[in-house]
């Protein structure tokens, strides 16, 4: 039978697509099926680089120990080689690759390996001169329960270098085991006041998660914080603007126990303009109707307040009057309001209808 691809096209059709990667204009030829005979096409180094991959691939489906390939023959039990040049080159090269991983396993000796590709729970990775597979929760950094947020991030690590061991090696199939673990991140240069790109990684019933990350080329690993929906509404971000996936720039603001606080030019207004000795003081208050119906509220009809009606802010009044008041304001209306609290982190403050402007408590 003539050597070449006849003999062995099963493996061809699984393995199709690296055959141009391995063999240039050759391998294309024959993925397209322009030619069955592959020592006429091939020169000696292509036919070698050829025949040891097929080799790998058959060696872990239980296949014949050796490949017929053009003019030569690779044994894959490593008993004997019946051919010599190139092809004993490329599997001394292989050998010579999985040495140099065992050493560095041995030595836990830290590798790069690059990201490749990504497949339904993790990446395809190289590392040595080999492939081995990285899952998504041994990443150097975790998303967790944010789900979709890999797959929105990984067009921007796609090529990106990182830093592992070798865990173990397995050679039958072969197989290479790494701890990404061992990359270790620099703190991320950051400055208050300071605008970030920034990756919409998650969206939940509060807001949305951004992955700083982004800015630095992942250079310092990742860095998510949360954008609530009340600074959205602050600010001039619209719902297709925050799409998972989207890049958005947001201004620095420091850190609190749950991660960086985020914003825009709006949130960065609030935090100049709103000062600690506000609470206890009269503020105008715009009412504004919403296409809703319902009355919203801005402090100098800019900055958005809440305006509850219970016992502790207004005692003495009958609760279910005052909010039939409140809601049978007029668009446009000026109420004269205390400030109550201040809420920093979500850009919000509460406030109250002063009393003196309710009228007697009876009437209420």
């Amino acid at each position: 039978m003539e050597t070449g691809v006849v003999d062995i096209c099963p493996v061809l059709w699984v393995k199709v697509s690296w055959l141009p990667k391995l063999c240039g204009r050759a391998g294309q030829n024959l993925t397209d099926g322009r030619s069955t005979n592959c020592s006429r096409l091939l020169t000696d180094r292509q036919n070698a680089r050829l025949a040891a991959f097929l080799a790998i691939a058959l060696r872990g489906r239980g296949k014949r120990r050796s490949v017929i390939f053009g003019t030569k023959t690779l044994n894959l039990a490593g008993v004997s080689n019946k051919s010599t040049g190139m092809e004993t080159t490329d599997k001394t090269y292989l050998v010579k690759l999985i040495g140099n991983l065992e050493q560095c396993c041995r030595e836990e000796k830290s590798l790069p390996f690059r990201v490749e590709k990504m497949l339904e729970t993790g990446f395809l990775v190289k590392v040595g001169g080999l492939f081995s597979f990285v899952p998504f929760n041994k990443m150097p950094w975790n998303y967790f329960k944010f789900e979709g947020a890999w797959a929105a991030v990984f067009p921007t690590i796609k090529s990106k270098t990182f830093f592992c061991t070798i865990e173990k090696i397995e050679k039958d199939p072969l197989k290479v085991y790494l701890d990404p673990s061992a990359h270790h991140f620099g703190k991320m240069p950051l400055k208050v006041g300071k605008a970030y790109d920034c990756m919409v990684v998650h969206e939940a019933a509060y807001g949305y998660f951004v992955d700083m990350g982004l800015h630095f080329g992942w250079k310092y690993g990742s860095k998510t914080g949360l954008l609530h929906r009340a600074a959205i509404r602050l600010g001039n971000l619209n719902k297709s603007s925050l799409a998972v996936g989207k890049t958005i720039s947001l201004k620095y603001f420091g850190e609190t126990k749950k991660g960086p606080i985020l914003g825009d030019e709006a949130r960065a207004a609030f935090l100049q303009e709103i000062t600690d000795d506000l609470p206890g003081q009269l503020v105008p208050v715009l009412v504004s109707r919403e296409t809703d119906g319902k009355p919203c509220f801005r402090v100098n009809g800019k900055f958005t307040c809440s305006l509850p009606v219970n016992k502790h802010n207004y005692p003495g009044h009958r609760k279910a009057l005052l909010k039939d008041a409140l809601a049978n304001l007029k668009d446009g209306a000026i109420l004269d309001c205390e400030v109550v609290t201040i809420n920093y982190k979500d850009c919000e403050m509460m406030v109250k209808w002063v009393a003196s402007r309710l009228g007697p408590a009876e009437n209420f």
